[in-house]
């Protein structure tokens, strides 16, 4: 179809429409709340997920902690403190008793050591005259447990033949037994030679006591000298005056009774113990040479000192004993007394001679000591294993050598003490 071909349509026009006005009423306008939207906030869902740091972190937390809490438990000591209980006491004259019988609850044995003393110097006296030498000898008796008597002048033959007396009357005690072995009896005694002059002058030797020859006796009851026999001399002999002799005497007499006195201490064996007021020093009879052939020569002192010694326990368990009258045979075992040596011994009575013989020795001690007492701390760990803190205090009082104790445990926060003894440690104070 061409374009000409297209016939255009013709509309109906519509008449206009009339304009009408209407009246104006009054009308109340309402303003309606403004709507306001509030979003609402929503909790995200968790979604848990073991790769996420949340987890992660969490237990690297909870292992430290329990490895803190396993090392702290492994690791777990208790340390305890205890003050051992102390007690000073102060003795005046308290008496004793020992017995020289080992089974006696304080026994004691005697002591004796000899020596001389020699000190040069010039005799200013002369005198004629014929003396006769002297010394000292012990006599022993293997013979019999019995004492056997000797009377005076009891004629003792040396082996040249020399022939000398003893001095007085004399009980020699018997014999003893050690086990099997023989302890002999003994007694010291002077002697005088027979002649006079220098011939009988001699070193210390052995000697027969001629009156038992022929008897059994001959071989169990002999005598050796203890000191050098001298003094024997004829024609002229120097001498001192008495004021000189007094002087030389008491000088040398001194040193030989210091000299005595430490050679006894260091013989003391071991466990034992002796005092100055248990010591008995004698110059023994016919002792040393006051004069001489010579204007110059010296002065000899000859003596023994003798001493009581005493078991250091035994000793200081009767100390104890006279201070705590009821005290336990367990208690007993832990005290000491380390100035045990510093107290004073006087012997009862005072001129008590110690002879090896003598049976029983009575004495007073005097002086202030303290008493320690040793609880028993290597038992102490296994008995406080696993306690309670508050139960601790029944174990420290059943022992009385405990004054004080007190325990720090680490870590602090624990209630009971550790199960493994090696981890209670005890710490004396």
């Amino acid at each position: 179809m061409k374009v000409q071909d297209i016939v255009p349509i013709k509309t109906k026009k519509l008449p206009a429409r009339k304009s009408v006005t209407l009246p104006i009423l009054p009308v109340d306008v309402v303003a309606e709340p403004e709507e306001v939207f509030v979003p609402i906030k929503r909790k995200k869902a968790v979604r848990f997920s073991f790769r996420s740091p949340f987890f992660l972190y969490s237990c690297i937390a909870l292992l430290f902690i329990g490895a803190v809490y396993g090392l702290l438990v492994y690791f777990a000591s208790a340390k305890v403190y205890i003050t051992a209980k102390s007690q000073t006491v102060t003795l005046e004259k308290e008496v004793f008793t020992a017995n020289r019988d080992l089974s006696a609850a304080l026994h004691f044995e005697v002591m004796m050591v000899n020596g001389e003393e020699k000190r040069d110097t010039t005799f200013s006296e002369m005198n004629t005259k014929d003396t006769k030498a002297v010394g000292t000898v012990v006599i022993y008796n293997e013979y019999s447990t019995k004492p056997v008597k000797l009377t005076i002048n009891t004629r003792l033959a040396d082996e040249a033949g020399h022939i000398y007396f003893t001095d007085e009357a004399l009980n020699i005690p018997g014999y003893t037994l050690l086990g099997k072995k023989i302890i002999p009896g003994s007694i010291e005694v002077g002697i005088t030679a027979s002649v006079v002059g220098d011939t009988y002058n001699s070193e210390p030797k052995d000697f027969t006591l001629l009156g038992f020859k022929g008897k059994i006796q001959y071989t169990k009851i002999y005598a050796r000298s203890k000191t050098a026999i001298t003094g024997g001399s004829r024609g002229t002999v120097y001498g001192l005056s008495a004021e000189e002799k007094g002087v030389a005497v008491s000088d040398v007499t001194s040193t030989l009774k210091a000299k005595l006195v430490k050679k006894l201490q260091a013989q003391v064996p071991p466990g034992y113990i002796t005092y100055p007021g248990s010591m008995d020093f004698k110059v023994d009879a016919n002792s040393g040479s006051l004069t001489s052939l010579t204007q110059e020569g010296s002065v000899t002192i000859s003596g023994t000192l003798s001493a009581t010694i005493f078991k250091e326990r035994e000793l200081e368990e009767a100390v104890i004993r006279s201070v705590y009258n009821n005290v336990s045979a367990s208690e007993l075992s832990e005290i000491t007394i380390p100035e045990l040596a510093s107290f004073i011994l006087t012997l009862a009575p005072e001129n008590t001679t110690l002879a090896k013989g003598i049976t029983k020795v009575s004495f007073d001690l005097s002086g202030p000591a303290t008493l320690l007492w040793h609880p028993n701390l290597e038992i102490l760990p296994s008995q406080l294993v696993g306690m309670e803190k508050d139960s601790l205090e029944t174990i420290f009082t059943k022992d009385p050598g405990i004054a004080h104790a007190r325990v720090v445990f680490r870590p602090p926060w624990q209630s009971r003490t550790p199960e493994n003894p090696e981890k209670i440690k005890i710490v004396s104070e």
